[in-house]
């Protein structure tokens, strides 16, 4: 039996606030993560992991609701807060840089958005190689942000490099393939190349068609991307 202000309490409710967060409902998540900051304000040293966990998952409530400077403020304290504690090469720093790189490009602030999530590439290429999820994501944010800044060829080159990543630990038919072949099949609509475009949309059609199915909503949107394409 816990009373309501014990650290066991505040950990289901980080996980209560985690639910309403991925059903998108922000306040209700912030509630209950402000809640459980509150716990362990009253009990935890301010320098132990859990507080920066508290700060980063109040900013992507704040994120998600839409208010970008309150998010950045929160990503900015747990940051300083894994820097003291672990060190700025730790794979939790990482997560900090790739917070405040989304915000940033939620901002449109491009180079503050690329020039961190490089920091975070760079930190989960030394721990985990070249070869991880972590860095194949990595890729994709990059390619993403210089896609949303117009440097297409720059996107270009890291929506490659995630599906190398990809291909290497997935093999060459996983879904995650044909989502990058997509993003280069976009990439190549923006720059006009519609030929290069429609190939590269025909290669994740038939790799997510397989994948997931002909009726699955990604593959339905990978769909429309090349109808539209070819009768663009």
């Amino acid at each position: 039996h816990f009373g309501e202000n014990d650290p066991e309490v505040a950990i289901v409710w980080r996980l209560i606030g985690d639910v309403h967060l991925e059903l998108n409902e922000s306040t209700k998540a912030l509630e209950f993560y402000e809640a459980a900051k509150r716990i362990d304000d009253s009990f935890l040293d301010k320098e132990h992991p859990t507080m920066a966990e508290n700060y980063n998952k109040i900013g992507l409530a704040w994120k998600k609701s839409g208010d970008l400077e309150k998010a950045l403020g929160f990503f900015e304290n747990a940051q300083t807060l894994i820097h003291s504690i672990f060190g700025t090469t730790h794979p939790q720093s990482a997560v900090c840089f790739n917070n405040i790189a989304g915000v940033y490009k939620d901002l449109e602030e491009f180079e503050k958005a690329v020039a961190n999530y490089e920091k975070a590439l760079d930190i989960d290429r030394k721990v985990y190689g070249k070869q991880h999820m972590d860095v194949a994501i990595g890729w994709n944010n990059l390619g993403a942000t210089y896609k949303a800044s117009g440097d297409l060829e720059k996107a270009m080159e890291c929506f490659q490099q995630a599906i190398d990543s990809n291909t290497k630990i997935f093999g060459h038919h996983h879904s995650i393939i044909g989502i990058g072949y997509n993003n280069i099949g976009s990439t190549y609509g923006v720059m006009g190349e519609k030929k290069q475009s429609i190939e590269s949309y025909q290669k994740a059609y038939s790799i997510l068609s397989k994948a997931l199915g002909k009726d699955h909503p990604t593959t339905q949107i990978v769909r429309d991307n090349l109808d539209a394409t070819i009768s663009g």
